[in-house]
């Protein structure tokens, strides 16, 4: 067919086809437009298929892409506020369930367990004053303590060397660094009961006249720490009868109570004499009033100004304060100090001094040694020890 086409071509170019041969071309022309028009729609078919095809894919990649960056986000985002919550929410909740000596009450510059440690180095450590307590956070339910204690008889000296004792709360039980040192109290030397009271008054003089050799070998300008203790447990107007003078008031400090017919061992208790109170709570004024409502002259300083003296009712009530306060909070915190006594022996020393009212058994004392020996000698004096001493005085 072809083949005739083109020989009908070739004769139609010499103008020599009839018209019947013309008709003939014509038709074939139209059969080839037809099928040339069939094949360019092919072909366009094919290449816009190719290019859908390739749109697909790389649409397919960016959709993966897009999925792939928004589940990363997805992720980090959860971590982040699983975390957080971990952080900010359960941390602290979890926390609770720990001892705490952070906690302050609303009114208070100290914390509960600073407070705690206030009152228990009053009633219990006639050696050392407590100036400063500093606690940090460590860590999860992990805290570090760090107390500075003043020794009495340096207390008023910029030369004396503080003790500072150190521990941490870690799940809210107690370790002790080996650093910390032990402030071990002195009791005194208590007149023993024997039933030959002339041997007893032997045992007396013979430790008078040592402690009066030793009071003369020392320098007169040096200042002692000693424990005066009596040949029976005395009033509190009885010990201001015996140190009337102001510079033996002054040298007052620490009243050892007696808490038992029986004595306690080397358990003891006791109170400052005076205003005296430990430096860490002066300032914690507000709180010491709302304080001493629900603990009667539990901080007697707060009354500076507004009386002269305090009375011996004002003593027995402040000791019995400390004990009360002592009993009612041993569990939430003195269970959590360094070192305590039996929450028992606080319970009978309360009962006693209802019962019994507050007698001394002993006054720990700061002086001079002219002063101390001139003490000596009372009738009410059974014995006396020098604790510490100074080789000059401070204001």
């Amino acid at each position: 067919m072809t083949e005739s086409l083109k020989k009908l071509l070739e004769k139609k170019q010499q103008h020599a086809t009839t018209t019947e041969e013309d008709k003939i071309i014509e038709e074939k022309l139209n059969e080839f437009s037809i099928l040339q028009d069939l094949y360019f729609e092919k072909e366009s078919d094919f290449e816009e298929t190719d290019i859908h095809d390739t749109l697909n894919i790389n649409q397919l990649k960016k959709n993966y892409n897009r999925k792939f960056f928004h589940l990363g986000v997805k992720i980090f985002l959860s971590l982040l506020i699983f975390f957080s919550l971990g952080f900010f929410v359960l941390r602290p909740i979890l926390e609770k369930w720990y001892y705490n000596p952070t906690t302050t009450q609303e009114d208070s510059q100290l914390s509960n367990h600073q407070v705690m440690l206030d009152i228990y180095t009053q009633l219990t450590n006639p050696h050392y004053i407590l100036t400063n307590s500093i606690i940090e956070k460590d860590g999860f339910a992990r805290y570090r303590v760090q107390n500075t204690y003043q020794p009495i008889l340096n207390q008023n000296s910029v030369y004396a060397k503080p003790e500072v004792e150190t521990y941490t709360f870690q799940y809210g039980n107690i370790q002790i660094s080996e650093s910390t040192p032990y402030f071990s109290v002195h009791p005194p030397l208590l007149k023993m009961t024997l039933d030959n009271e002339t041997a007893a008054e032997k045992i007396a003089a013979d430790l008078k006249k040592r402690t009066l050799a030793t009071i003369q070998e020392l320098p007169k300008s040096s200042q002692l720490f000693s424990v005066i203790s009596f040949n029976h447990a005395i009033t509190i107007d009885e010990l201001h009868s015996l140190f009337s003078s102001e510079e033996t008031q002054n040298g007052l400090k620490w009243a050892a109570v007696e808490i038992s017919e029986v004595g306690t061992g080397t358990s003891l208790l006791g109170l400052p004499i005076g205003f005296s109170a430990n430096q860490l709570n002066l300032s914690n004024t507000d709180y010491n009033i709302e304080r001493n409502k629900e603990y009667p002259e539990l901080y007697p300083y707060s009354f500076i100004g507004s009386r002269e003296s305090m009375t011996s009712k004002n003593y027995e009530q402040q000791f019995l304060s400390m004990l009360d306060y002592s009993i009612d909070h041993y569990e939430s915190e003195v269970n959590h100090l360094s070192h305590r006594y039996d929450k028992k022996l606080f319970e009978d020393a309360r009962n006693y001094v209802q019962k019994k009212g507050l007698k001394i058994n002993a006054i720990y004392f700061t002086s001079s040694p002219d002063v101390l020996e001139a003490i000596i000698q009372n009738r009410l004096v059974w014995n006396v020890e020098i604790l510490d001493s100074t080789l000059y005085r401070t204001p």
